[in-house]
C-alpha cells in the first residue's frame, strides 16, 4: 500500500529536477542559448507573441544568434524588445535578420549568477521537502487507518528517505556543474 505512496512521491519530487533544468537553461553564462530569448514578448499587430511563435532562432556561433522572422514586418518589433529587454544583448536588424550579440560575463556578474544557481537549487529542495511532507503524512494516515502496521511505516520511511536522498543529490550535481559552467572563463 506505502508502496504506490512512494511511487507517486518520486514522481512529484522528479518534478523539481524539471524545474531545475528550465532554470537552469535561462540562465546566461556568455554562450548563445535561444532559450533565453524565445520567451520574450514581442507585440505583433497588436498582440504580445512569444519571439519563438515568430521567427526561427539559430545559434550561428558561440556568442551569437540569427532570428529569422516569418514576418519581414516584425523585424523591429523583434530587434527592439530584445533591445529593451534586461539581459544586456546587444543586436542589429539587416536585411531580413536579427543578429543578437552575447557578451562575455565579467566576474562580478558570474558571481551573481552562482549565487542566483544556488537559490534556483534551494528551491527545487524545498519542492523535494514539500513532496516528502506530503507522502510522509499520507502514510501515517494509512497507519491510523490501520491499512498499513507500524513496521511498514518505517520501511517506508527508509525507502521514501532512499528516494529524497536521490533526487537531493542530482540536484547538487546539476547545482555543482552548472556553477562550474558559469564561473569557467
Amino acid at each position: 500500500m506505502y508502496e504506490q505512496k512512494i511511487i507517486e512521491g518520486k514522481q512529484e519530487m522528479e518534478k523539481a529536477l524539471d524545474y531545475l533544468s528550465k532554470e537552469f537553461s535561462k540562465l546566461r553564462v556568455g554562450k548563445a542559448s535561444p532559450s533565453l530569448i524565445e520567451d520574450l514578448a514581442v507585440d505583433y499587430y497588436g498582440v504580445k507573441t512569444p519571439l519563438k511563435q515568430l521567427a526561427t532562432i539559430n545559434v550561428v556561433d558561440i556568442r551569437l544568434l540569427a532570428i529569422q522572422p516569418y514576418d519581414k514586418g516584425s523585424l523591429k518589433a523583434i530587434e527592439g524588445v530584445i533591445s529593451q529587454s534586461d539581459l544586456g544583448l546587444s543586436c542589429s536588424a539587416e536585411k531580413d535578420v536579427v543578429r543578437v550579440t552575447f557578451p562575455e560575463p565579467n566576474e562580478e556578474r558570474r558571481q551573481e549568477l552562482a549565487k542566483v544557481i544556488g537559490q534556483k537549487a534551494e528551491e527545487a529542495k524545498i519542492i523535494v521537502r514539500n513532496a516528502r511532507e506530503k507522502i510522509w503524512k499520507e502514510i501515517k494516515d494509512l497507519e491510523n487507518t490501520g491499512q498499513v502496521t507500524e513496521d511498514d511505516k518505517y520501511k517506508a520511511q527508509e525507502e521514501l528517505d532512499k528516494v529524497v536522498n536521490e533526487i537531493n543529490n542530482q540536484i547538487k550535481e546539476r547545482e555543482e556543474k552548472k556553477e562550474q559552467e558559469v564561473m569557467t572563463v
